[in-house]
Parts: structure tokens; sequence; C-alpha cells
């Protein structure tokens, strides 16, 4: 059996990740968070920040102490831990990212495609 100390250890994780808020967090009071798919009881990493985070905000999640998630709000500065305090993305933002240079590169070969017609005037498309 676990001791009560065990669940007061905080756990850094390697890296931060992004989750999204289901249930507020406030300085005071824990909420819940969405991350890998399950949903999580989390509370700010830092308690005494006077900040909240509301449902369907992104958060960045930094470790756990016991079964919580430790969060801090979207960004905000990294634990000192973290060796680089670049901005978290969320997978959504990896997917609009892909979709944007998918996007992107179908239209700048279609532009390369296009061939300025001899009086000048348009382009005409040449296959």
């Amino acid at each position: 059996m676990k001791s009560s100390q065990d669940s007061q250890t905080i756990t850094l994780f390697s890296k931060p990740e992004a989750g999204k808020v289901e249930q507020t967090i406030t300085s005071t009071e824990s909420g819940r968070v969405k991350f890998q798919g399950s949903y999580w009881p989390a509370q700010f990493y830092y308690p005494d920040s006077h900040l909240s985070a509301n449902p369907e905000e992104v958060v960045t999640i930094v470790g756990r102490q016991g079964i919580t998630l430790l969060v801090v709000p979207k960004g905000s500065p990294l634990p000192g831990e973290f060796s680089s305090n670049a901005p978290i993305q969320s997978d959504k933002d990896d997917l609009r990212s892909a979709e944007w240079s998918q996007r992107l590169s179908s239209r700048l070969s279609v532009l390369l495609k296009l061939k300025r017609s001899d009086d000048g005037d348009r382009y005409l498309f040449q296959a």
C-alpha cells in the first residue's frame, strides 16, 4: 500500500504537453482536463497564480501529483526544470499547420504551371 507521502510527490513530465480544460481551474479550486483521450483532475502548478482556466481553453500539462495533473495556462512561463520555454503546440495546432502546408503546396504547384500569355494580359494554364 502506498503512503500518503507518495500522493504528495510532484513528478514533472519529460516534456510539457497540451490538454483541454473540461471543468474550470482556479488558484483555489481543482478542475478537470482532457489529456491523451482521458479526463483527469487538474490544478495549477503555481498554486499562488491568480488566474483561471475555463472550459475549452488549452493548458500546458507539466507534471502530476498523485493522479492530479499539474498545469499552467497556455503561454505562461514553464517551470524552470524544462530546458526550453518554447510555446507548446496542441495536436489541433499541428493539424492546422499541416493542412495549411498542404494547401499552400497545392496552390504553389498550380501557380508554377501558369504561363503568361503572349499579350501579357492574362495567364494560361499549361498541362
